[in-house]
């Protein structure tokens, strides 16, 4: 079930920028809590989360080859760690 919580890191401009404050980034299930989060980045991770913030994005409207669509709704945590402690998906 962690695993189904945590789709994936969100490697942006803006989540490389967050990680010097010890911020990552990541894509997660629609349904997801922030209690749920928590438990799977601290399973998964080893680390200590301090704070977790949700962010889901809206629908876009898009056109490819004359076609209407959009992209999907899409849920983010933004996870903020303990001093020390890092994620080595989001190292360069």
């Amino acid at each position: 079930m962690i695993k189904d919580i945590l789709k994936r890191p969100v490697v942006t401009e803006k989540s490389r920028a967050n990680v010097q404050e010890n911020v990552f980034t990541f894509a997660v299930h629609p349904e997801a809590t922030k209690t749920d989060v928590r438990h799977a980045v601290e399973s998964l991770y080893r680390v200590t989360v301090l704070d977790v913030r949700m962010i889901r994005t809206a629908h876009r409207a898009r056109h490819f080859m004359g076609r209407a669509g959009h992209e999907r709704q899409e849920k983010k945590a933004l996870v903020k760690l303990k001093a020390g402690d890092t994620i080595q998906a989001f190292q360069v």
